[in-house]
């Protein structure tokens, strides 16, 4: 054709089936008079053995599309040549245009063709009229001449103006399935309400103290002199003023007497403003808080304290009988598992609760399981020094049989090699020969030790044997 082209376009069209996916690129070249739109390259591939979904098969088309367009550009040696992008699946438009994470799949072929390709460039077409969903299927020969699939859509040859337009709602939920799951770490500062009875000290007597001494100096300030002391000491007296004011400060943890968490207990308001049980010895007073103990919270901060507090001064007693020493003057809701959980803060308690390490006893030698004579195998140590009246030392010497457990003990008045040397002496005369001696590194010991190694041990034996000693 001679005319002059005005304008020159390639369309890349990408389709998927379950079988194959495949990318064609035609060229449409505009001349004054008419449009003529040619076949330039066409690709398909068979679909991969394991399960694919359908978008990303659609999206492998995409993928091997934006490299076939590559490749042509690159032969074309044309840097003024509009590209555009053609697909029939919504999701794989969506995934390619959002700036979103996606998986690891869909993220590495994005990122390719985003790297080739602009997204604002895919567009979507209807999938019949896909040119490149015939690479995909069965066609026969005849069906490929009707088409004339090379002549491209007819579509295509019509203005642009007129060619498709809008682009369709994508399945969020298809889109969705490949968002990178991403795991989201969120971290609050929260600040604890702390009360300011409580709020500088975390001792339950060091609490009711200073509220002890704060009620003081109200009643001073107000001219009370009612159990008011004097002096650098407070008095009892005003300890359980104190005492009956933290009580009181702690209950408002509830709304009232009429609370619905203590109404099965039976509760009233005592004179005091406490909150307190209706037991069936309400009526006897020599018992004083026994009958009538106050109601406390069970996840209270001034409760855990009051609870160490009593489980220290009775020596870490366990929980059953800390429970019956505080129900003496206190109610605590759930109280049994309230007092486990707090009692597993105390260090003292989890040290000598601890499990010890438990290990398979080994195996005893052979020198103290054979059959041998009493002291044969001997162990020596030397024992503590004894004092006498006249201000002298003695010590001990222990040999003890390794096989019988036998013991004998030798008095010396040193720790002398020399001493040693006399026990030893002794000992031997009095048990006779020995195999074998164990012992410490002690300075006697080792002393003894070279003394016997200095000794010619060959002539010793040939006198003896001339003697008949065995």
């Amino acid at each position: 054709m001679s005319e002059r082209v005005v304008s020159c376009s390639l369309h890349t069209f990408c389709d998927a089936s379950k079988t194959a996916y495949a990318a064609a690129v035609f060229a449409r070249f505009e001349y004054s008079t008419c449009v003529q739109v040619q076949l330039i390259q066409a690709k398909s591939r068979v679909a991969p053995a394991k399960t694919v979904t359908m978008p990303r098969l659609e999206l492998l088309a995409a993928t091997i599309g934006a490299r076939l367009a590559t490749s042509v550009v690159k032969e074309l040696e044309q840097r003024d040549i509009t590209l555009s992008f053609w697909s029939d699946s919504s999701t794989v438009i969506a995934w390619i245009k959002r700036d979103d994470h996606w998986g690891v799949f869909v993220w590495n072929r994005v990122q390719e063709i985003r790297e080739v390709t602009s997204k604002e460039s895919w567009r979507h077409v209807p999938g019949v009229m896909n040119p490149a969903d015939l690479p995909t299927t069965e066609c026969t020969v005849q069906q490929l001449l009707q088409t004339r699939w090379w002549e491209g859509p007819a579509w295509l040859k019509l203005p642009a103006e007129d060619w498709l337009s809008g682009e369709p709602q994508p399945d969020e939920k298809m889109v969705e399935q490949e968002r990178r799951k991403c795991i989201v770490s969120s971290l609050l500062c929260k600040e604890e309400q702390t009360d300011w009875y409580y709020a500088f000290s975390r001792n339950y007597d060091k609490i009711v103290r200073v509220l002890a001494w704060v009620l003081r100096f109200v009643n001073r300030c107000r001219k009370v002199r009612a159990n008011q002391g004097s002096g650098k000491v407070v008095q009892w007296e005003e300890i359980m003023l104190g005492e009956k004011c933290v009580i009181r400060y702690v209950q408002e943890f509830f709304s009232g007497h009429q609370d619905e968490r203590i109404s099965h207990l039976c509760p009233y308001m005592d004179s005091e403003g406490i909150i307190r049980i209706r037991t069936k010895i309400i009526e006897r007073r020599d018992l004083g808080d026994f009958g009538i103990p106050a109601i406390l919270p069970s996840s209270h901060p001034v409760v855990e304290m009051l609870v160490l507090q009593a489980h220290e001064k009775a020596y870490h007693v366990g929980v059953q009988g800390l429970l019956s020493l505080l129900r003496e003057r206190f109610w605590i809701l759930k109280g049994r598992k309230t007092i486990r959980g707090i009692l597993t803060k105390c260090v003292v308690c989890r040290r000598h609760g601890a499990k010890h390490i438990s290990t398979m006893p080994p195996a005893l030698p052979e020198q103290r399981v054979r059959d041998a004579a009493v002291f044969e195998i001997t162990g020596i140590d030397m024992a503590v020094p004894l004092f006498l009246k006249d201000c002298r030392k003695l010590w001990v010497c222990l040999y003890t049989c390794a096989v019988y457990r036998a013991v004998h003990l030798e008095l010396t008045s040193s720790l002398s090699t020399e001493s040693f040397l006399q026990t030893f002496r002794r000992f031997v005369a009095r048990s006779g020969r020995l195999a074998i001696i164990y012992s410490d590194n002690g300075t006697n010991f080792m002393g003894t030790d070279c003394a016997f190694r200095q000794l010619d041990w060959e002539k010793i034996i040939k006198t003896s044997a001339t003697a008949r000693i065995d």
